[in-house]
């Protein structure tokens, strides 16, 4: 299936659609980390991301868990990244190239089976996340995961009293 613009995907929900095998990928652009990181483009990179249904949280979360590191290290939005920071920054940006090839199908489930809802959730210090699956048993049972969300945890810097 070809649109009027001749590609073979469309836009919806903020993702590329494949009509073809009606699925939604996501379409980061390639992402090139400056030569010196800052915090600024740390969160420049994370603003990037647009992920309604939050499928890929887990490695946007690891990014907002690495911003809370430097600014509880207090480092200027401009500052350059500590090599230490540089080096993990770099290791955060090769995981963006892996979403690109993530896809996902629109449509989870037939018309003909029965349905069940399930949903997960964990947390840790650093953050915590939850997941909605529909499972659809019928003659083959299956699972698709609907949805997830992620926050990182609060930033805290120790009591004061």
């Amino acid at each position: 299936m070809k649109f009027e613009d001749g590609s073979d995907f469309t836009k919806t929900l903020g993702l590329a659609w494949d009509p073809a095998s009606d699925q939604l990928l996501f379409s980061f652009s390639a992402f090139q980390s400056p030569l010196r990181p800052c915090r600024r483009s740390v969160l420049s990179a994370i603003a990037k991301f647009y992920d309604p249904l939050g499928l890929v949280g887990p490695v946007i979360t690891r990014c907002k868990i690495f911003l809370q590191q430097l600014c509880k290290e207090k480092l200027s939005w401009d500052e350059s990244l500590p090599e230490t920071h540089n080096t993990k920054w770099l290791d955060i940006c090769r995981s963006f190239e892996i979403i690109s090839h993530v896809s996902f199908p629109r449509l989870v489930f037939s018309a003909e089976s029965d349905l069940e809802v399930h949903g997960f959730c964990d947390a840790s210090i650093d953050a915590y996340g939850a997941c909605v699956y529909v499972v659809s048993k019928g003659n083959q049972s299956f699972s698709h995961l609907l949805c997830y969300s992620t926050k990182a945890g609060a930033l805290w810097c120790g009591s004061s009293g």
